[in-house]
């Protein structure tokens, strides 16, 4: 067996004892300045430099001695225990070609306990076995995790002492600590003993100790050291005779002379005072082969002392206790250095550790409390001159400290290279606030690596084992729930009551680009699956991605802040589609409804968002301080679609009243939805016009919102500003009025529905039955199929107009029922809805300017899918011994007579019905055949009435003639006769055009055989008033008219007419008189016939009117003068 010793003497003290070997220069530990001792052992690759302080070498007979002079202290110190490799990504291209870097020296610390023996032979084995028995030396932060006391009565149990006994000494020594501290406390007021109090201490500390053991029997060292360190935890959380009374800080760099051990690199590990070391003191071997020499770090109690091996199975406990890459205080929100990326652990991980394992006393964010460091736990920890050896797991329940996230560490490494390395890192994935950890696992794989090679050579493969690097997500809470406790705005914002991710880990080759994971290679973020539950009770399933916040940066308000902001940026900062999930049109209840269940609606698109929740506990959710808010929801308006030109995904966001205070109080309608732009229904020109919904009544309206009570609230189709705003707060506040609901609505293209219904008042049972009736969209399921129903149904008791009036009568109402049966799922695209509309006025007169009176009984419009639309008018009744329902008055009651005559039932399945893509036209005509009297002679004597209803909203209108002018009545009394016609044409805004014709003519015709003659003479008037949109025009014309004619045997007719006319015409643009006269000549010759006419016109144009005063006395553009008009009447 070859020993070595070698000597480094800084002090060159003793030096010609033993036989100085250089060291070679970049192995020695830095900032030593004791002597330095190389202990080699080569059987077993023994190799520590060892150095000792507090004593001093003696010679003995038998060879040299360390003999305490002072606290004697054994430091030994391990060559590098670990290098840091660069990793690979998974995937990624492997080269084989991956550098590392070395960690710095190790050491292990002891000191003599007391009652050891007065002198250490120093020897190879006395040395290694005092680096087992005698007590680490540790820095104040590697306290163990459950203190002294335990300690204590672990070790007593486990060599024999009763736990009575054992708890009965413990309660000894600490009440002797707490009165020797009581005793040197009020000298000590910086919390450091002077030399004075340290020796009181340490002289009462060894009195009582010795006590204890004496009684109990014991001398063992160990639970002796564990006898002074529960005497010192009752001096006032004194942990050593030489450190403050103050318990552990914060972390600083541990001195030379503590245990600190850079395993793995740059992050330095200290046992607690429950473990030491233990390790072989001569080389064993078996079957010829010889075991490398380590160090193992168990518990104190898992073996006899001097025993060859240990066996603990209860893992021991190791604090990370310092870094220099300490980040103090932590930085809420922080990110792993860009230079970190390839290897295992980066800079961040080991500052993190350190504050978790040695920070004592650490604010936690939101709470009160401080943190309280725990240590981890080594299931192996072993130190060798080839390496270390480490598998190590270390858990951190929340809350951690402010600026951490860390909360699981485990790693295993041999001979000084990773095997596994797993960082796990706690967060909430937003929007809804799931627990999940971002998990970092570098692996050791053997991969097959080209090699570089020189051109022409052939290609070949080699084994190489590289770390590997992947990262994942973890949700570590799958199913959230939410109520009004859980959630800003009690709850209201969300439709969902609980969420639970289907995604249980994505895959393992994830990246972030933000705060959204990706997948490598791939530029869409990684979705995860989720199944939200509605409070009806009602499931849907979607996907969508979700951002990874840090719980760190979740529980500040800082960083929190500025990931909500960032979360909730527009398009033009990031990708909307990153706050969004498609729900493929499933149901989902947006706001409570249980009894009518009308806010239950299709929705094809959510969009988050995230909003503060300064209230966040553990017991409302979390402690992140955000919370899910449904920002918007596409959603398909039931029975819209089939009314509004097409399916209709509509945008709704909560109505903000409900989301303040929810139902009742100041949002008494129960208003839920408001949409970012109102839906127009049967909007004119659009592509579902009034055709749809009929020409009685068209409602000009749209949909901005619903509400629990009514449904759909509608409004102002206009897009004008407020208008949305206008109408649901109008149903929000309780007070209906019609003129929001239903703005435009006009009956009969004339009459504002607004008008003819009262202010309903909410909420009240007759206020909701009301409102329930006036207007309804809603679908229903027949066992037909699904179908969309628009409902209107309303009395009408109140007479409106001046001039036009519309007057109901008894039992007046409007009624409008519009279906549309829903397509199939199986309907080709774009199939339209099979529609069906009844559409009725009942028991209504109109009275046109005191001159005209209309009654009827009821007007309706049908329309049946597969059938041509179908109108109904029907007059009223006529009254006893009274007018009919056509009655003309003052100007025009020359026109009664004609009136009576006409059958008030002409209207009812009319036989002109005409349908066009402007309207529907029914009309009815009544001639009657010539009559012959003598002299008398009638002709062409007919009556008829129109009565038109246009779909795109224009005024109904009644027309009524006799005769015609293209086929005016005749009659003739001998050689003198006359003619004419008469129309008049009203609509529902009043007079729409009267015009009329009569005429006197003369003539004789004689018939001799072989010619025949005629000459005929005419002279008339013509009148015509009409109104249009370009204004009012009247047309007043004069003629007059000769015509002869000659026959010759029938073959030859020759014709001549002169024709002279002069009218007057007058309209809004000015007066003008047109003069026309005409000559036609006619030849027809058997089959050859030949026309010639010649015209002459005259027009006189007219003055507009009087000028205006300003027009001749520009008093604006000339003060003075208008100041010397004025001043001549003064």
């Amino acid at each position: 067996m070859a020993w070595s010793f070698s000597g480094l003497f800084r002090q060159r003290t003793v030096k010609e004892t033993f036989d100085p070997t250089p060291i070679a220069v970049g192995i020695v530990p830095p900032s030593l300045t004791d002597t330095l001792w190389a202990l080699r052992r080569t059987e077993d690759m023994v190799e520590l430099m060892l150095s000792f302080s507090g004593g001093k070498l003696v010679s003995k007979i038998d060879g040299w001695a360390l003999v305490p002079d002072g606290a004697l202290t054994l430091t030994a110190w391990f060559r590098p225990q670990h290098g840091q490799e660069r990793a690979a990504h998974e995937p990624g291209v492997f080269t084989g070609k991956m550098s590392g870097m070395l960690s710095g020296w190790s050491r292990v610390v002891v000191k003599r306990p007391a009652g050891a023996a007065a002198e250490l032979a120093f020897t190879a084995p006395e040395l290694l076995k005092a680096l087992e028995d005698w007590p680490l030396v540790l820095t104040k932060n590697a306290a163990p995790a459950d203190g002294e006391t335990g300690d204590f009565l672990n070790i007593g149990v486990a060599h024999g002492v009763s736990l009575d006994a054992a708890a009965k000494a413990v309660e000894q020594l600490k009440s002797a600590g707490a009165k020797i501290g009581r005793k040197v406390g009020p000298s000590t007021g910086s919390g450091v003993l002077d030399t004075k109090g340290r020796t009181t201490v340490q002289a009462a500390a060894d009195k009582a100790v010795s006590k204890v053991v004496t009684h109990l029997g014991v001398t063992n060292p160990v639970l002796i050291d564990a006898a002074h360190r529960t005497f010192n935890e009752g001096v006032t959380g004194y942990l050593g005779v030489v450190e403050l009374l103050t318990p552990p800080g914060k972390p600083v760099k541990p001195p030379l002379a503590a245990t600190a051990l850079e395993l793995p690199y740059r992050l330095y590990l200290s046992p607690t005072r429950k473990e030491r070391f233990r390790h072989r003191t001569m080389p064993f071997a078996a079957a010829g082969r010889t075991e490398l020499w380590s160090s193992r770090l168990t518990l104190k109690e898992s073996a006899e002392p001097g025993g060859a091996e240990e066996a603990s199975r209860d893992p021991a406990a190791v604090r990370p206790i310092w870094t220099p890459d300490l980040v103090d205080p932590p930085v809420p929100g922080s990110k792993a250095a860009a230079a970190d990326a390839d290897f295992a652990m980066s800079g961040l991980d080991r500052s993190d550790l350190v504050h978790l394992g040695a920070d004592y006393g650490a604010p936690i964010s939101g709470l009160s409390t401080k943190w309280k460091p725990t240590p981890a736990r080594v299931r192996r920890l072993e130190l060798s001159a080839l390496g270390g050896f480490l598998d190590l797991h270390g858990h951190w329940l929340e809350p951690l400290p402010a600026g951490i996230s860390l909360v699981d560490w485990k790693h295993r490494l041999s001979l000084g290279r990773d095997s596994r390395v797993e960082i796990t890192r706690a967060g909430v994935l937003a929007p809804f606030g799931h627990k999940a950890v971002f998990i970092t696992v570098t692996t050791r794989e053997i991969r097959d690596i080209p090699h570089a090679l020189t051109p022409g050579d052939q290609a070949w493969f080699a084994d190489v084992a590289l770390l590997v690097k992947r990262t994942y997500i973890a949700v570590t809470e799958p199913k959230k729930r939410f109520d009004a406790t859980t959630l800003p705005s009690g709850g209201r914002t969300l439709p969902f009551a609980e969420v639970e991710i289907l995604t249980g880990v994505t895959q393992t080759n994830g990246w972030f680009a933000g705060d959204w994971p990706q997948m490598v290679g791939l530029d869409a973020p990684v979705s995860f699956a989720v199944k939200a539950r509605d409070g009806a009770g009602r499931t849907v399933r979607f996907t969508m991605p979700m951002a990874f916040v840090q719980m760190d940066a979740a529980v500040a308000t800082t960083p929190s802040q500025a990931f909500r902001n960032s979360y909730n940026a527009g398009p033009a900062t990031k990708d909307p589609n990153l706050t969004r999930a498609a729900l493929g049109r499933q149901v989902v209840q947006l706001a409570p409804d249980p009894a009518k269940d009308s806010l239950s609606l299709p929705v094809s698109l959510f969009d988050f968002e995230i909003e503060e929740f300064k209230a966040a506990s553990e017991a409302n959710g979390g402690r992140h301080l955000f919370r899910p808010k449904l920002k918007m929801a596409k959603v398909e308006a039931p029975g819209a679609g089939e009314f509004a030109g097409g399916a209709k995904d509509v945008e709704v966001a909560y109505f903000k009243a409900y989301a303040t205070g929810g139902y009742g109080g100041a949002n008494a309608g129960e208003v839920a939805l408001a949409l970012a732009t109102p839906l127009p229904l049967f909007a004119p020109g659009g592509g579902a016009s009034s055709e749809k919904a009929g020409p009685i009544a068209t409602p000009r309206v749209a949909i901005h919102g619903y509400s629990r009570l009514t449904g759909a609230v509608t409004g102002d189709a206009s897009a004008a500003a407020g208008a949305a705003a206008k109408a649901l707060d109008a149903v929000a506040g309780g007070g209906l009025d019609p003129a929001t609901l239903l703005p435009d609505m006009k009956l009969l293209g004339a009459f504002p529905i607004s008008d003819l219904l009262g202010a309903l008042k909410l909420p009240s049972a007759d206020g909701e039955a009301k409102l329930g009736e006036a207007m309804r969209l809603k679908r229903e399921k027949t066992p037909e199929g699904e179908r969309a129903v628009l409902t209107f149904s309303q009395s009408l008791k109140k007479e409106i107009g001046a001039g036009l009036v519309f007057s109901p009568a008894g039992g007046a109402e409007l009624n409008i029922r519009a279906v549309a049966a829903v397509p199939s799922a199986g309907a080709a695209s774009g199939t339209p809805a099979a529609q069906s509309l009844d559409a009725a006025v009942t028991h209504f007169g109109i009275s046109f300017f005191g001159v005209i009176r209309i009654d009827f009984k009821t007007l309706a419009f049908v329309i049946r899918p597969g059938a041509k639309p179908d109108l109904d008018l029907v007059f009223a009744d006529p009254k006893p011994a009274g007018p009919g329902p056509l009655t003309f008055t003052g100007d025009l009651a020359f026109l009664q007579q004609l009136a009576d005559i006409l059958p008030t039932s002409a209207f009812s399945d009319p036989p002109d019905l005409q349908i066009t893509t402007s309207g529907v036209v029914a009309g009815y005509s009544l001639g009657l055949p010539p009559i012959q009297l003598g002299a008398l002679a009638l002709s062409n004597i007919g009556f008829g009435a129109r009565f038109q209803l246009p779909f795109l909203g224009d005024a109904p209108s009644l027309r009524v003639n006799f005769a015609e002018r293209h086929s005016p009545f005749g009659i003739l009394v001998s050689l003198l006769g006359g003619g004419g016609f008469f129309a008049v044409e009203l609509d529902t805004h009043g007079l729409k055009m009267i015009e009329g014709t009569l005429e006197a003519q003369a003539g004789i015709a004689i018939n001799l055989g072989v010619a025949a003659g005629a000459v005929q003479a005419r002279l008339g008037i013509y009148y015509r008033w009409e109104v249009s949109t370009a204004g009012d025009k009247m047309t007043f014309e004069a003629f007059a008219e000769l015509r002869g004619e000659l026959c010759v045997l029938g073959l030859i007719t020759v014709s001549i007419t002169f024709h002279v006319a002069l009218g007057l015409v007058k309209s809004d643009a000015g007066k003008e008189l047109v003069g026309k006269a005409s000559i036609t000549v006619e030849i027809e010759l058997l089959f050859f016939s030949k026309s010639v006419s010649v015209e002459c016109e005259r027009r006189f144009q007219g003055s507009k009117g009087d000028p205006t005063f300003l027009e001749v006395f520009p008093a604006a553009t000339q003060p003075s003068a208008w100041t010397a008009y004025t001043s001549a009447f003064a």
